[in-house]
């Protein structure tokens, strides 16, 4: 994977947001910080840490070769891989690229809208280096 030297100084600015909070009035980088408020049903201090764990290993692949589907699965924590839906088969893919295919624009925007569960190699596609929109616009090459 060929990255910009700025998109590595934003790789290691999220890197060191992730393994020390940023201060209320440290300045933000990129397109800037979010504050979310969420619940959960469970332990939510061990839901933030492994939230933190599994972007954190995102981050530290995230310079040099980024790792395949199967590399990924072996080196996340297996709760947060086992709690994505199964890989499609090819011919599953190309049955739901059809059926996109054949939807219209509003049916489209309907059906993203759907809150569903990801498959891993999904939610991974959004966090190659290449496709962080959250590091603005001045990464591209």
């Amino acid at each position: 994977m060929n990255i910009s030297a700025e998109m590595k100084r934003q790789i290691l600015l999220e890197r060191e947001r992730l393994t020390c909070s940023p201060l209320p009035t440290q300045k933000s980088t990129g397109i800037g910080i979010s504050r979310f408020i969420v619940s959960c049903d469970s332990d939510a201090l061990a839901i933030l840490q492994l939230a933190k764990t599994v972007l954190l290993i995102v981050n530290n692949h995230s310079i040099g070769q980024w790792p395949s589907l199967e590399c990924w699965k072996k080196i996340l924590p297996i709760k947060f891989v086992s709690s994505f839906l199964p890989e499609q088969t090819q011919r599953e893919r190309l049955e739901s690229q059809i059926k996109w295919d054949g939807l219209t624009y509003e049916e489209k925007l309907k059906d993203a809208a759907q809150d569903e569960r990801w498959t891993l190699s999904g939610w991974l596609s959004w966090l190659e280096p290449t496709e962080r929109m959250w590091f603005g616009e001045m990464l591209l090459f």
